[in-house]
């Protein structure tokens, strides 16, 4: 090659200019991700960061040298930029985002990425900055993609053992089956298998006809569970995203009396940043592992291409599970706390073979991850989706849960393997369930209280105390999973809760264990929708604050603006219509008891300040005016 041949030439700049242009992808993308790197401390390991940015170089070089032949044309210094940049945007805005989030985000990315890139090439026109953007470049992108680990919250440190367990303490495992509904598994009448292990593990122990979450999205429903009482007295909320540090959680109470504690959860939710994880002497946060990797260009385009095959992490958790119960020495019994996530939205990131588990012949499984975003976007919107993209999701969320059952079933008879299954307390619950287009099209959950997105499945199995086969049809509340997993095990709560066991339902006491059926739910603010969204019915909302009670059969809805809706949900469950009109005088009967239930313990009114989150020790008086309305002092 002589010389004078330009060629060399171009291809060097053209690989200079695709670094930058690799550059300023990847501080782009980390600008993107940082929200939610602050708001969970951590985003990924390490090594996925690095191997991501090392994909932004890699795919900013490829374009700029397929671009390059422009460079050798008049003014090719102004068209390859503008190639390039044409180029990554075909390559980038097409790809759909894995992790909901606002529609003006990926444009708002590209534009970052036309800014900086135009504007360091601009100066490199001049002698003094010509060294000095690329060092200053490296160095924020560097500092963008460190900022969510460098602000990691300190974890939460045992304290001293307050006691040894008790002799012949059970283990403790309960295993959260995030957002599937009760009317979704074969053991509560549905035609599909999605879950036959659970129904075989039931036929051991108790099946609850009716459980009913406090909370319908994950946040308030588990700390309900994890404090026994209800979100507005433990604060963990959309107002106020973390747990109280003030408040016991039942990890604390199980710590304190010597069980060994372990979490592994898939929802970030559930970690030590909300301080959820509070009394978890380990905790292996899993869910970094999809949130980490769905926030990066690299993961989304190889999901995209289908060569990535995706789930929520599920798999991380029964095999973390594993290995840890491999390690442990048995000396004590441990608490164990797996949270699923495989039946929460986007609902297409499946292992290939559960796709179309349960669709039709001759729907493919891009016809299935199509819908899956479609009606993604749809509800973000306000909006509906096709009929037909609509029943899509409904089959993916039905084979979600069924590889649920697959991985629920590895984690427990491992159990069974090791000789420990009959001596663990075994509860299988979900936190809440989910819309599936009921409602005027309405899919996902956060908003209202609809009978979908609170009654949920609940089993548990542990001979010494649990008849074996049992249906329990008295209903109860996941909140009161916090007394009752205590009383089994044999030890006492500590004060200040607002639920009692229902442990006596296995005597067929059902007094004994009676607890208020209520839930809540503190404003949603807006962040899992998109501009413009329009509200599709009263449960639809923004910023409203509900409240709902309910006793014999029947459930009073109450809201911030002072409405109220009369419902049946056991006999009509898709709550089609307000029967207040019809009923007055029941509708009169819930409200009084719903607001004295309020009134004494401390809740607060809807459209007041939130109450504070700390532990209430319930004075005699309020004992009293709890036991005279049928509930627990």
């Amino acid at each position: 090659m002589s010389s004078k041949d330009p060629q060399p030439n171009v291809l060097a700049g053209a690989v200079w200019r695709g670094l930058g242009l690799g550059l300023v992808f990847t501080l782009a993308e980390a600008a993107k991700n940082l929200p939610m790197g602050l708001r969970f401390h951590f985003t990924a390991a390490w090594t996925t960061t690095a191997a991501a940015a090392l994909f932004d170089l890699a795919l900013g070089v490829a374009i700029a040298l397929a671009a390059a032949p422009l460079l050798k044309l008049r003014r090719g210094r102004l068209w390859h930029p503008l190639a390039c940049l044409a180029l990554l945007a075909a390559v980038f805005l097409p790809v759909p985002v894995p992790v909901p989030m606002p529609a003006v985000v990926k444009p708002a990315v590209f534009g970052a990425v036309v800014l900086l890139y135009g504007l360091g090439l601009f100066l490199r026109r001049w002698r003094w900055p010509r060294r000095l953007v690329p060092g200053l470049g490296v160095a924020a992108a560097a500092a963008t993609m460190a900022l969510p680990y460098a602000y990691d919250a300190a974890k939460w440190t045992p304290a001293s053992r307050q006691a040894l367990p008790p002799a012949g303490a059970p283990n403790v495992l309960m295993v959260v089956l995030d957002t599937v509904r009760a009317d979704r598994l074969d053991l509560m009448g549905y035609d599909r298998r999605t879950f036959p292990w659970l129904t075989e593990l039931a036929r051991d122990g108790a099946t609850f006809e009716r459980a009913l979450s406090a909370a319908p999205w994950t946040l308030p429903a588990h700390a309900s569970m994890f404090t026994g009482v209800y979100p507005s007295a433990h604060g963990a909320h959309h107002e106020h995203p973390s747990l109280d540090s003030t408040r016991t959680t039942l990890a604390q109470a199980f710590w304190n009396a010597g069980w060994e504690t372990v979490a592994l959860s898939s929802n970030p939710w559930v970690s030590k940043c909300t301080g959820m994880t509070r009394g978890f002497a380990v905790e292996e946060p899993t869910w970094r592992g999809f949130a980490g990797l769905a926030l990066y260009f690299a993961y989304q385009l190889g999901a995209y291409l289908d060569v990535i095959e995706q789930d929520h992490n599920g798999r991380l958790v029964t095999e973390t599970w594993l290995r840890w119960l491999a390690g442990r020495s048995g000396e004590r019994p441990f608490f164990a706390f797996l949270n699923y996530i495989e039946s929460h939205f986007p609902f297409h990131q499946l292992p290939a073979k559960y796709l179309d588990l349960f669709s039709p012949p001759g729907v493919s499984r891009g016809e299935l991850r199509r819908a899956s975003q479609a009606v993604l976007e749809a509800d973000f919107q306000g909006r509906r989706s096709s009929p037909e993209n609509e029943e899509r999701v409904r089959e993916l969320y039905d084979a979600a849960i069924r590889y649920d059952n697959d991985l629920v079933s590895r984690a427990i008879e491992a159990l069974r393997e090791r000789g420990e299954l009959d001596r663990t307390i075994i509860v299988i619950v979900a936190d809440h369930g989910d819309l599936l287009g009921e409602h005027e099209g309405m899919f996902t959950h956060n908003r209202g209280l609809l009978e979908p997105l609170l009654n949920v499945p609940l089993v548990i199995r542990f001979p010494p105390r649990v008849p074996a086969g049992v249906r329990i049809a008295s209903p109860v509340t996941t909140a009161a999973l916090f007394p009752t997993l205590l009383d089994l095990a044999g030890l006492e709560p500590p004060p200040g809760i607002m639920t009692r066991s229902f442990a006596p339902l296995f005597t067929g006491d059902v007094e004994a264990a009676r607890s208020p059926l209520l839930s809540e739910n503190y404003q949603d603010p807006g962040e899992t929708v998109t501009k413009g969204f329009q509200p599709r019915n009263d449960f639809d909302r923004i910023g409203v604050r509900y409240r709902a009670l309910e006793e014999d059969g029947w459930k009073l809805v109450v809201d911030s603006t002072g409405r109220s809706w009369l419902f049946r949900p056991q006999e009509d469950p898709l709550e089609p219509r307000d029967l207040t009109a019809e009923h007055p005088e029941i509708a009169a009967r819930l409200a009084a008891r719903l607001a004295a239930l309020v009134e004494a313990y401390g809740l607060g009114a809807l459209d007041g300040e939130p109450r504070d989150a700390g532990d209430v020790e319930l004075d005699p008086e309020v004992r009293e005016r709890l036991r005279a309305l049928g509930y627990a002092g």
